[in-house]
């Protein structure tokens, strides 16, 4: 018996949200690293699940870039299907 089926949570293929996580947590890793070898002092936060965690039938998940400079981390625009908001009203 799997482990998924032995806690009866389906396979990651079944589970949207997981393999969203997995994306995420690789491009969040990916700027922790990006901000370490360039010697910035932002700080990468998440990812984290959105106020509005589900949308149009997606899951959305926050990377908060927090410093100086954290557009120089992203190296332009990310494009589709991300969305940078420079300065965010609110993280809700």
């Amino acid at each position: 018996m799997s482990q998924s089926s032995a806690v009866a949570i389906p396979p990651p293929t079944q589970n949207p949200s997981i393999i969203a996580m997995i994306g995420l947590s690789k491009a969040s890793i990916a700027l922790r690293e990006r901000a370490t070898a360039a010697g910035t002092e932002v700080e990468v936060l998440g990812p984290l699940p959105a106020y509005v965690a589900r949308r149009a039938g997606k899951w959305r998940f926050h990377i908060v870039l927090r410093g100086s400079d954290p557009l120089s981390l992203l190296g332009g625009d990310p494009g589709a299907p991300w969305s940078v908001d420079v300065d965010p009203e609110s993280l809700l």
